[in-house]
């Protein structure tokens, strides 16, 4: 009676191991982009697929978003396109500059860091709490989070839905029109 009740426990035991070594793979997948394409192909949207990781303009939340986040994506890309003053919009095309949506900022970071550009970057900090603009070897990059949140301090689990991605990504614009102009961006 106890052999067999510790083979059951040793089963138990050896399935929860199995089930949590699952969801711990699970949880480390990289996170997917997919380009974000307009009819014009017109920058930032000059992706020629959606399904593929392509173009200057990317969201990572997941292939069909849904109908409230796509409309926050569209937004976005409006306070790319219109962005002001005169001329702006091309100094940050000619920067090369990618621009992303990302559900999170733990996103943002497990994402470029697969990619293996987050270490050594000058511009790196920690503190966009519903934005970033990092300027990597590789180019640089400006990204609105869905959900905002912090990295640390007491409020390290809070997170709270973007009140608004417009208005972020014109802040983040502001960023990337500076390292753009300084002519720093190796993306030319």
């Amino acid at each position: 009676m106890k052999t067999s009740h510790a083979r059951a426990l040793v089963g138990t035991m050896l399935f929860s191991v199995v089930a949590l070594g699952t969801s711990v793979l699970a949880a480390a997948e990289p996170v997917q982009c997919y380009a974000v394409v307009t009819n014009d192909h017109a920058y930032p949207a000059d992706g020629l697929y959606a399904t593929q990781d392509e173009g200057h303009y990317r969201q990572c939340l997941s292939p069909s978003p849904t109908a409230v986040q796509q409309e926050r994506i569209d937004r976005v890309l409006v306070a790319i396109q219109k962005r002001e003053p005169r001329g702006a919009q091309a100094i940050i095309q000619k920067a090369g500059s990618t621009f992303f949506y990302f559900d999170t900022r733990s996103d943002y970071y497990s994402f470029f860091e697969a990619h293996g550009m987050m270490s050594g970057t000058p511009s790196e900090t920690h503190t966009g709490i519903c934005g970033t603009t990092h300027l990597f070897p590789q180019g640089l990059v400006s990204a609105v989070f869905d959900n905002c949140g912090y990295d640390s301090g007491p409020n390290k689990a809070l997170t709270r839905p973007n009140p608004n991605p417009f208005a972020t990504m014109l802040f983040e614009l502001e960023h990337n029109l500076f390292f753009a102009m300084k002519g720093t961006s190796t993306a030319r």
